[in-house]
């Protein structure tokens, strides 16, 4: 394990200062130095649970929202294993850890108080973990990607923290930095990517909590003069309409992430937040920690689908479907190299060496890199065959949700006897549109013909994941 990427260096950063760690509602901040007193405090309470030097595993409910803070960091001083479940936003999965680790120690509302200490009357006797697979591993992450079949992500302490310091330099954060954090830590895209990543920064971090609603996104910027935020691009377009409500002028950076930016997306989010802030768009999957690249956008020379060059530790290649490489600039199989890269699928071998082969990760995107930059073109895993053509689901939402009060669109294939698919799309839009105005809009602009529908649905509402990601199965219905 390369020294610079160990937990004891990551404590290391956070005793740097004694500026506010944590923001709070209606309390002063947590201190640095406060934080890393009750994780030490946490530390002690949970070290007669387990075996002296031998690993444990704990979940921790990410609906403590702050509290989840002081006890994944003082499991991760004691070496132990973290899983973040989400009792709020996915009962059954959470449900369901409890259950597939029944040795494990389990914190929430329960044993935890409101200052983020356990309360625990007698210590539980913990099992060590002697599990060779999750050696050194640090967090097992549940994640379904956009196909709804949960995998336990196994990450090491030198994933997050190398991923952590990676996205510190991309992003050059700063120690005056206020980050708002609003989706559930259960997603590494929160946990690694912008709560680690702020705090080995020493920026000062406010945890929504899980039940506030999103939409109270643009009022907490305006309360806690938040710098910087991460958020999908559905979120802060939905709220484009609601910005001059509020007062933005805090607001430095947004960092895009948990799907692909389309065209229409990124039009509406540069007209509707103020001009100074610079915006971002990152990329990359919970099995790389979750960051592979990221971008501050020129609207001038980046297109939405430009994610920009590998960050500075990850390796980046497109291939062909034997695994080859592909000329300059052509499209190809998007695969990925680095101490980023997760261990593995918990207690799933063959689905890990399906997923990494000779060192690299195949991210299941199709993409180009050109001059330096990763240019994602969709999911191969999603690709529709109709009539011989290869489609991508996501060319047929971004052109769609082009149309004039169309708000979103979610395409995806049915079989069919003779053109191998047919493509079905399902939209959401404003009063008063219908599905002749969107086929005389393809027709307006001359769409790819390749790209038009077979059907489409007009609907109250799209499949999301809890976070606001759009949900994918093939086929939904």
């Amino acid at each position: 394990m390369n020294t610079q990427w160990s937990i004891e260096s990551f404590f290391q950063l956070l005793q740097r200062n004694d500026e506010p760690a944590i923001l709070l509602d209606d309390s002063p901040a947590i201190t640095y130095h406060q934080l890393l007193s009750s994780i030490d405090t946490n530390v002690r309470l949970l070290q007669p649970s387990g075996p002296s030097g031998q690993s444990c595993i704990v979940t921790i409910d990410v609906s403590l929202s702050w509290r989840f803070i002081p006890l994944m960091l003082a499991a991760f001083k004691l070496r132990w294993t973290v899983i973040p479940i989400d009792s709020v936003h996915d009962k059954t999965l959470a449900h369901k850890m409890n259950a597939e680790f029944p040795h494990a120690l389990h914190l929430d509302e329960s044993n935890v108080d409101d200052t983020g200490l356990i309360k625990l009357s007698h210590p539980p006797t913990l099992i060590p973990n002697i599990d060779p697979q999750l050696a050194h591993v640090a967090l097992m992450v549940q994640t379904s990607g956009t196909s709804g079949h949960p995998k336990l992500v196994m990450l090491t302490y030198e994933n997050l923290a190398s991923n952590a310091a990676d996205i510190v330099e991309a992003l050059r954060l700063e120690s005056h930095e206020r980050i708002l954090i609003q989706r559930p830590l259960s997603y590494s895209s929160a946990l690694t990517g912008e709560l680690l990543a702020g705090l080995a920064a020493g920026s000062a971090i406010y945890i929504k909590p899980a039940a506030y609603s999103p939409l109270l996104t643009l009022s907490l910027i305006q309360k806690h003069a938040i710098t910087t935020i991460g958020s999908s691009p559905t979120l802060l377009t939905l709220l484009a309409p609601h910005t001059s409500k509020y007062d933005m002028s805090s607001l430095q950076r947004i960092i895009l992430s948990g799907e692909r930016l389309t065209e229409t997306q990124l039009a509406t989010i540069l007209t509707a937040y103020p001009n100074n802030v610079s915006l971002w768009n990152a990329y990359g999957m919970t099995e790389t920690a979750p960051r592979i690249s990221c971008l501050q956008i020129d609207s001038d020379k980046h297109k939405a689908a430009c994610v920009g060059p590998p960050l500075r530790h990850v390796n980046v290649a497109i291939v062909n479907s034997n695994g080859g490489p592909v000329p300059e600039g052509s499209s190809g199989f998007l695969i990925v190299s680095g101490p980023n890269v997760m261990r593995g699928y918990y207690n799933n071998p063959e689905l890990t060496q399906q997923k990494i082969r000779d060192g690299w990760l195949f991210t299941g995107d199709t993409a180009s890199i050109q001059n330096g930059m990763i240019i994602i073109h969709g999911r191969a895993d999603h690709m529709i065959i109709r009539a011989g053509c290869n489609i991508y689901p996501e060319e047929i939402e971004s052109l769609i949700a082009g149309c004039p009060g169309v708000y979103e669109a979610y395409a995806f294939g049915i079989p069919h006897s003779r053109r191998g698919a047919e493509i079905h799309v399902w939209l959401t839009c404003a009063d008063g549109v219908t599905t002749l105005d969107i086929q005389q809009y393809l027709l307006n602009i001359d769409a790819n013909p390749r790209l038009w529908p077979d059907v489409i649905h007009v609907r109250d509402e799209l499949p999301k994941t809890s976070t606001g990601k759009r949900f994918r199965a093939t086929p939904p219905i």
